[in-house]
């Protein structure tokens, strides 16, 4: 598998030059909550993490609705986690970044094959077959729910982002997925959401390549 995976980033880098991250191991440590500190179990462990490189520019598709919030809003939501920083791992200065610019696209039309850009619950009911790596999902209550017995929500196996879908009818709305239910033990309202934003994908066959 390291063999495989070490000939795609060297065929990724001579197609498009040098990798715009690395990966970097850095050193956590277990805290005790209540006392502030390592206490007598001192059990440090390695975390692998991704580093982008400085001034590299990544694009963010963002999927709304005009009647309900605009671009200006969603840019200043994007401004202040970006000054916060991004992710878990927020609260040691990681997951940082600036908000570049926005650019205006047309919703693409969609026909038999889609992409996804998230994990996401397929509905039967729209997708007739696929290619796409498992992911499971380790949920996590907010609000009240977060400070219970049980913050945590079970695990939900989910189509992980980057999957392909072949879809039964044309759909006029980019997003493809499902919600459900039934995925806390403390909150039997809770839903989990498993929608994604999809884009169209063709293959070299259907092109009569």
């Amino acid at each position: 598998i390291d063999l495989k995976i070490n000939n795609l980033q060297k065929s990724l880098r001579d197609e498009f030059g040098d990798p715009i991250f690395i990966n970097v191991k850095q050193m956590h440590n277990r805290i005790n909550r209540l006392l502030g500190t390592t206490s007598e179990n001192f059990a440090p462990y390695e975390v692998e993490e991704v580093w982008f490189y400085e001034d590299v520019r990544l694009s963010v598709f963002c999927l709304y609705l005009e009647e309900v919030i605009e671009a200006e809003a969603i840019v200043k939501a994007f401004e202040r986690i970006g000054k916060v920083g991004f992710g878990k791992d927020a609260s040691l200065g990681l997951g940082k970044f600036k908000v570049m610019g926005i650019t205006d696209l047309e919703i693409p039309k969609l026909e038999k094959y889609v992409y996804t850009l998230s994990p996401c619950l397929p509905d039967e009911k729209e997708v007739k077959d696929g290619w796409f790596l498992p992911f499971i999902r380790f949920g996590k209550h907010g609000g009240e729910f977060a400070i219970s017995k049980n913050p945590f929500k079970e695990p939900v196996i989910m189509a992980d982002e980057g999957a392909v879908f072949i879809l039964k009818e044309n759909k006029n709305v980019p997003i493809l997925g499902r919600g459900i239910k039934g995925g806390s033990k403390v909150c039997k309202d809770n839903l989990i959401q498993g929608y994604t934003i999809i884009l169209p994908v063709r293959f070299a066959r259907d092109e009569g390549v």
